[in-house]
């Protein structure tokens, strides 16, 4: 273990720790480089052998939504030992150097492997829902708001997106903050990572004073084995409180106007 030496990484580390993720995750295709806009290689841990990278342990540096306020967190990322290097104590090291370094006195992660992470502190902090219906079979109670729908560019539309969100943030404990370089990336539609679906696309939501008061983005694609009727669905919705507390007069009814989104009524 002495020979492994850990380090901060620099931008000419980028493409080995690109390497070491993909082979740990599994990853396949061209690499992805859309990440490097956010990507901090100066938050990015390394543990060398002989010039070689064997282990990886990433930070994105965000804010996070708790109760009572919006606080920096460290947001994980990134976590990886190459398959040459693994139990050998590495992860370890680098999670343990990671925390004991990082400023914000909270960090956070998507885990792969959840058990991984208990034994440096970590525990479950949500539960992720995935709801799929027919949308001709389901409709929202409420009755949406007075205003209008006004579609756009999710790329052209950044300032409004981040208004709607910033105003929604502190109201929704553990949503994360954006910046503009991170709404970029979000907004980023490369035909190369389409998957097989359309463009994004994105409505805004403006109330009869001719704010933004909610916003709704989604992509369509057709259902597997057939060859024609798009299968459309909302990747994103947010919709914004007009008062300290949302009540179902103002974020209910505003959703109600903003879903389904106009690409997946019928």
């Amino acid at each position: 273990m002495s020979d492994y030496v850990l380090r901060t990484a620099t931008a000419d580390d980028l493409d080995a720790v690109s390497r070491v993720r993909r082979e740990a995750f599994g990853a396949t295709g061209a690499p992805e480089t859309a990440y490097r806009s956010v990507i901090e290689p100066e938050r990015i841990h390394l543990a060398e052998r002989a010039g070689e990278i064997a282990g990886v342990a990433g930070i994105f540096t965000r804010d996070m939504a708790v109760p009572g306020g919006v606080i920096p967190v460290a947001h994980v990322t990134g976590v990886a030992v190459a398959n040459a290097h693994t139990r050998r104590g590495l992860l370890r090291r680098l999670i343990t150097d990671q925390l004991t370094t990082a400023p914000e006195a909270l960090a956070a992660l998507w885990a792969s492997e959840g058990r991984i992470y208990q034994r440096f502190g970590y525990g479950l902090a949500s539960q992720n829902v995935t709801l799929r219906a027919n949308l001709r079979e389901v409709s929202l109670r409420m009755p949406p708001s007075p205003g209008e729908l006004r579609g756009v560019v999710p790329a052209n539309a950044i300032a409004e997106f981040s208004q709607v969100y910033s105003r929604v943030l502190p109201t929704r404990p553990g949503w994360t903050g954006r910046s503009e370089t991170w709404w970029k990336h979000l907004t980023l539609d490369a035909e190369t990572r389409r998957e097989g679906h359309t463009a994004e696309r994105a409505v805004l939501f403006e109330n009869p004073d001719g704010v933004v008061d909610g916003y709704a983005r989604g992509i369509a694609s057709r259902p597997a084995g057939t060859t024609t009727g798009p299968s459309r669905r909302s990747t994103s919705s947010r919709w914004s409180p007009r008062r300290p507390r949302p009540t179902p007069s103002c974020t209910a009814s505003c959703c109600a106007s903003t879903w389904p989104a106009p690409w997946s009524r019928a």
